[in-house]
């Protein structure tokens, strides 16, 4: 008898938008990681696609902001510690305005 699994309570949600990109000068080796980039203008819990080269660790993956100050902000969660040297990188927030329950 075969058996069947069925997921309840479950919602995916969807990007459908990308901001223009915003430039990073640095990310430091810390825990969690923190950010430089001028007047970005996240918000705390906003996401971001982080496009980086050398901290390949980071290169194209979605994060979740934390800790802002007007030019800087914190990887939620992210131990960089012992990643690759930052050489240069973008952010883009995204927008999940679509979302499947």
């Amino acid at each position: 008898m075969a058996v069947i699994t069925k997921w309840s309570n479950v919602a995916v949600s969807v990007q459908s938008a990308l901001a223009a990109t915003k430039t990073i000068t640095a990310i430091t080796k810390a825990s969690p990681g923190v950010v430089s980039s001028t007047a970005h203008g996240y918000s705390n819990g906003d996401y971001v696609l982080l496009s980086v080269q050398g901290m390949y660790q980071l290169n194209y993956r979605v994060m979740r902001v934390s800790a802002v100050a007007t030019d800087s902000f914190s990887l939620e969660g992210e131990d960089t510690t012992n990643y690759a040297t930052f050489v240069s990188g973008t952010a883009q927030k995204i927008t999940f305005g679509t979302t499947l329950a």
